[in-house]
């Protein structure tokens, strides 16, 4: 099944905003279209900005419990690999690292993402 890992920003963005693209990528997911990867990093990374004020606006009016089930549903049904793989620099921005490290260490086919860092960066080692 394909792979892929997706970044913190369209992960959020599907939680928050149901109509859009990512919603359809996370529910995709859901359905088993194809297999999530995520890394402790990646995980710790989504909890931490759950938790920002500008962002829990979004859904503590819905639920204040949704961003930790969020996160433990995505914990418990992702592919979790330890996003170890030596990729210092390869993005502009470091902290984006975290993402390619996954994706090596899964094989996985994709990532995801709104980042432009990312983006730019368009193939590594096959990813």
């Amino acid at each position: 099944m394909l792979k892929a890992v997706l970044d913190t920003n369209v992960l959020i963005s599907g939680l928050i905003n149901p109509k859009g693209t990512p919603a359809r990528l996370v529910g995709a997911w859901r359905e088993r279209k194809f297999d999530l990867v995520v890394s402790p990093a990646i995980l710790e990374e989504l909890a931490k900005v759950l938790q920002r004020e500008k962002i829990r606006r979004y859904y503590e009016h819905l639920d204040k419990d949704l961003a930790r089930r969020f996160v433990v549903g995505i914990r418990r049904f992702a592919i979790l690999v330890p996003g170890e793989a030596r990729v210092q620099g390869v993005c502009a921005d470091m902290n984006d690292d975290k993402f390619i490290a996954a994706a090596l260490d899964a094989g996985a086919e994709y990532i995801v993402s709104g980042d432009d860092h990312l983006l730019d960066l368009k193939e590594y080692h096959g990813v």
